[in-house]
């Protein structure tokens, strides 16, 4: 065991030393489509050291298209009807950025979609926000509706609650003093 360890100690001080890396043929690379990290990982170098040598080059990605206002508004009216008013506006445009990777969302379209799609959707998602994040205010319609780890469940809006109770615990009678 003492022997692994030290092959392992003395492999982590050994520096890696690897191949030169090619400026142009990682530019060439990035601008055939090859992914940051496929590159990143066929050179042996970070993915920040391969956008760094593609910045230096000059060499810019495409921007991604956006879509247009019938498209965006067809994807929000699905994406409100599948995720519901409760579920947040950030995790809504985070959720359409991670099922919809070619094109770009910015923040003020989503929005601009989600007025002119469900504005009742928007109004509720504002409300209550601002509802649960009002200063010194607390609203626990029973027991345990907010007894959960990370304090932003979302089960507990469709009726589910997970919550731990610790048992109760038997203290010793105090000493009578005489």
């Amino acid at each position: 065991m003492a022997i692994t360890w030290a092959v392992l100690f003395v492999c982590a001080l050994v520096p890696v030393v690897s191949a030169p890396i090619s400026a142009p043929e990682v530019c060439a690379l990035f601008q055939a489509g090859a992914s940051v990290a496929d590159i990143a990982t066929r050179y042996m170098v970070t993915d920040r050291r391969v956008r760094q040598i593609v910045q230096d080059g000059g060499v810019r990605p495409d921007p991604q298209p956006q879509p247009s206002k019938a498209v965006l508004d067809q994807i929000m009216a699905a994406e409100t009807a599948r995720f519901g008013p409760n579920y947040g506006f950030g995790m809504l445009h985070g959720a359409l950025l991670r099922l919809y990777p070619q094109w770009r969302f910015t923040r003020r379209a989503v929005y601009a979609s989600l007025r002119r799609v469900a504005p009742a959707a928007l109004r509720s998602r504002r409300e209550f926000a601002q509802y649960r994040l009002r200063r010194g205010h607390y609203h626990a319609p029973h027991f345990q509706y907010s007894c959960h780890l990370d304090l932003a469940c979302k089960l507990q809006e469709y009726g589910l609650f997970v919550g731990l109770c610790p048992p109760a615990q038997r203290r010793p009678p105090p000493a009578a003093n005489p």
